[in-house]
């Protein structure tokens, strides 16, 4: 299966949004200290919380089989992680769009 186009990955934005951060809330379930249902609201709710860059790292391979597209997880993931699930998936949604563009 080829690469999905640029033009199908913008008319589908909405919904790979959700996806991803639905993946990455799961993942972040997953890990140790999230089980304080304060830190739960915390993290979703766009807080303060640091996602950190080895759950968001979990989302390249997501993206690369759901798109047909290879990514540098360097290229688009902060060191350290980031402050918000948001965060996160808005820099994977822009690192998607540099490699369809070209």
């Amino acid at each position: 299966m080829a690469k999905v186009t640029l033009e199908k990955f913008l008319s589908n934005l909405e919904e790979l949004k959700e996806r991803f951060t639905s993946e990455l809330e799961s993942i972040l379930e997953g890990e140790e200290g999230l089980d304080d249902p304060d830190a739960d609201d915390d993290i979703f709710s766009g807080g303060a919380a640091s996602v950190d860059s080895k759950a968001v790292v979990q989302l390249n391979p997501i993206a690369e089989n759901e798109l047909k597209i290879k990514l540098d997880p360097e290229e688009w993931i902060t060191p350290g992680g980031f402050g918000t699930v948001d965060e996160a998936v808005s820099s994977l949604i822009e690192a998607i769009k540099k490699v369809l563009e070209k």
